[in-house]
């Protein structure tokens, strides 16, 4: 049984103008993505490890939360960043 959770999610730079936000996580993982604590959306990293939530345009300023969860649902250190 597999008690060993995935690395922290890296997930690259969000501005105001992004489009969605992408980053890589252990592979076929399923990336969650929480605004205010609240889940924005989750998207499964694939074969290669990469993941990418398409978004409306955020606020500057505002934090996002990304947890990656294994198939074992053992989850990862949370990852934040916020919207430049």
């Amino acid at each position: 049984m597999d008690v060993i959770p995935p690395r922290s999610p890296v997930v690259k730079k969000v501005t105001t103008k992004s489009k969605s936000i992408t980053g890589k996580a252990e592979k076929y993982s399923l990336v969650e993505i929480l605004v205010k604590n609240k889940l924005l959306g989750s998207v499964k990293a694939t074969r290669g490890g990469t993941y990418s939530l398409k978004i409306k345009g955020m606020k500057k300023g505002t934090i996002i939360k990304i947890i990656a969860i294994d198939a074992a649902k053992n989850r990862s250190k949370q990852v934040t960043t916020k919207v430049y």
